[in-house]
């Protein structure tokens, strides 16, 4: 999951930019370059201190202090280069229904709902300094004061307000030339919206309305939770505000903005979210370095004889490349770009060439590094190590299942792959040499782990640092890619971030009113086995994969699922595999699956039907890996 554009977010003529160009689009992009930097610097320190440790037996006094004060400035400044390149995850199914003046004014709402989020993020951790200054607090260790890293991180977050007020000025100013053209009855039904919306803000922070009785406040939550996810709303600000309201009706309004304000503060300073920041760094220079082509020219290599050796290199290529990267979309982005001219030149059919490129990406999601297991760790607080450990069974059954798929395939539809090619042991050495280095870094970060050598976040350290050595050694960190994995790791920890603040504060209401007792509850009392409601959570989340991004699915559903899982007396670790997997399969299923869209937006010139059709054999090797994970719990182990 770097799953951003590597390519955007900083000062280049190439790269889109903030209305009015210029300063505030610069200093976004360099904000977040010094933020990037210093998780460099921090994974580095990291690894000083495991050496030290290795040597002397002895740890850096207060490190751990420094790191997580440090990870929140660099957290902090990543999030207003995202805000510049609207990064930020929204659902626009139901929006292309309406007219293009109720479109626009979505648009600005959405914008001014943005603007209100990060507004009040930078208010509400001056009012944290403000009470750290008072209280004299400082870190335990250290004694380091706690208020001037609140402030600088307030500070680096008014930065995106500055830029969205740009956003909102522009959304607002394009709203207004399409409703010259708009008629009579939509521009009436457009004030009428405004204006309720703008009573029910009015009415939430005065108190004016609540709802009577928890079931009530629950009911209203959830209303809120759906209309604005149906109306546009970036999927951060939905999960903030659905949360905020339910809050404010319980406690009142400004102990919501409290709450909201000193749960995302305490993520960005939560040692377990380091992991996230070093994974990602670690993907971004593994893709720079071109380690994505090594693996894909071993596997092709030694793949030669077997029929259709092009289509099965490419699934363990993407899985190569996905023990990397931790990313679906990035996963599929590359390797679209790789393997696709192969197979056109050896004269694969476009149906399985795409069809195992878009299914191959999903191993990214759960071959370790991965990204999503470490987002439903920080949901569920569960064990990210475990998590991680517990994917490669499930991994490894997956990537056979593709290949069987292939294979299959190959046989059914003979004129759909060219007959095998002899190996040439030469060429075999030179791909190993090429890859020696990729193979190297795996064992040692997932044998740290595995044997306990360092932590999750210290294996993050070492694969970052380790993916950044290699790429400088190949000649491959210039300025300009430098500055592309910069950008891509910026982008998508402000993608990544706000939905945690926006995740936590949900969380918080669903813990308080404890909707996942109320959920356990009305299920349990269904006269269903457990099986049955673990199959019917399944078929839930593969039906909102088609139509909804995998991180919105796990942020809106992961916390209330997994209580219901541990209250029918599953592993929740085996319930995380089995969540990324669904997810997964919904992002290939047809019609709205993301990574058919990802690669046909590469591969310009094959029609989505066809996509469609490549990726079904897949889809069947998805369910069948699911079947055999629920009716063979055991095969996930850690």
């Amino acid at each position: 999951m770097g799953d951003a554009d590597a390519s955007a977010g900083f000062p280049d003529d190439s790269a889109p930019q903030l209305h009015g160009r210029g300063f505030l689009y610069s200093l976004s992009g360099w904000v977040a370059t010094l933020g990037v930097a210093t998780m460099l610097l921090l994974s580095v320190v990291t690894i000083v201190e495991i050496l030290l440790r290795a040597v002397t037996g002895r740890s850096i006094a207060g490190l751990n202090e420094i790191v997580d004060a440090a990870m929140a400035v660099a957290i902090a400044a990543s999030l207003a280069i995202g805000v510049s390149q609207r990064i930020h995850l929204k659902i626009e199914v139901f929006q292309a229904l309406l007219p293009s003046a109720a479109r626009a004014w979505l648009d600005a709402l959405g914008s001014l709902a943005l603007l209100g989020f990060f507004a009040v993020l930078s208010w509400q951790c001056v009012e944290l300094a403000q009470v750290s200054i008072s209280r004299m607090q400082v870190t335990s260790i250290l004694s380091i004061p706690q208020a001037p890293i609140q402030l600088v991180v307030a500070g680096l977050i008014s930065l995106s307000v500055v830029v969205q007020l740009a956003h909102v000025i522009a959304d607002v100013s394009a709203a207004l030339r399409e409703t010259g053209r708009a008629s009579v009855f939509t521009i009436i039904g457009i004030c009428i919206g405004m204006s309720i919306c703008a009573i029910f803000v009015w009415a939430l922070w005065s108190g004016t309305v609540r709802p009577s009785g928890t079931g009530a406040n629950i009911a209203v939550v959830a209303a809120i939770l759906t209309l604005l996810i149906v109306a546009s709303v970036p999927i951060s600000v939905t999960l903030a505000f659905a949360g905020f309201c339910g809050i404010a009706f319980t406690l009142g309004g400004s102990s919501a903005a409290s709450i909201f304000g000193g749960e995302s503060y305490s993520h960005m300073t939560n040692s377990g979210l380091i992991v996230l920041p070093f994974f990602l760094l670690m993907g971004a220079f593994a893709g720079v370095s071109g380690l994505a082509a090594d693996i894909y020219r071993l596997a092709f290599e030694l793949l030669k004889p077997v029929r259709g050796g092009l289509a099965h290199a490419t699934i363990i290529g993407c899985a190569g490349f996905g023990a990397l990267t931790g990313s679906s979309l990035a996963t599929v982005a590359t390797f679209g770009k790789i393997a696709l001219p192969e197979m056109d030149k050896r004269s694969y059919s476009k149906s399985l060439s795409t069809g195992a490129i878009a299914a191959g990406g999903t191993l990214g999601a759960l071959i370790p590094p991965s990204v999503p297991l470490i987002i439903y760790g920080i949901l569920v607080e569960a064990s990210i190590g475990k998590l991680l450990l517990a994917a490669f069974v499930p991994a490894f059954i997956g990537v056979s299942l593709y290949l069987l798929a292939i294979g299959i395939t190959a046989r059914v539809k003979r004129d759909a792959v060219p007959m095998g090619e002899p190996i040439d042991w030469n060429n075999v050495r030179g791909a190993t040499r090429g890859c020696w280095a990729a193979l190297a870094l795996f064992c040692v970060v997932w044998g740290g782990i595995y044997f306990g050598f360092f932590t999750d976040s210290e294996a993050a350290s070492v694969g970052a640092v380790g993916t950044f050595v290699f790429a400088l050694v190949r000649g491959r960190l210039r300025r300009d890619a430098l500055l592309s994995v910069m950008s891509e790791v910026s982008l998508t920890l402000s993608m990544i971030f706000p939905l945690i603040f926006g995740a936590v504060t949900l969380s918080f209401f669903v813990a308080f009113t404890q909707v996942p007792n109320l959920f356990a509850d009305f299920l349990l009392g269904a006269d269903l086995t457990p099986i049955m409601i673990v199959i019917l959570l399944v078929v839930s989340y593969i039906v909102l994969g088609t139509v909804m991004d995998s991180f919105a699915i796990m942020f809106i559903t992961a916390p209330v699922y997994s209580f219901v899982i541990l209250q029918l007396g599953y592993d929740p670790i085996w319930w995380g595999i089995v969540t990324v997997i669904c997810v997964e399969i919904g992002v290939i299923s047809p019609p709205f699956g993301l990574n058919l869209f990802v690669l046909r937006g590469v591969a310009r010139d094959v029609r989505l039907s066809t996509i469609y059709r490549g990726v079904l054999p897949f889809c069947v090797a998805d369910l069948v890996k699911v079947i055999l994970l629920i009716a063979m719990p055991w095969l996930v182990f850690y």
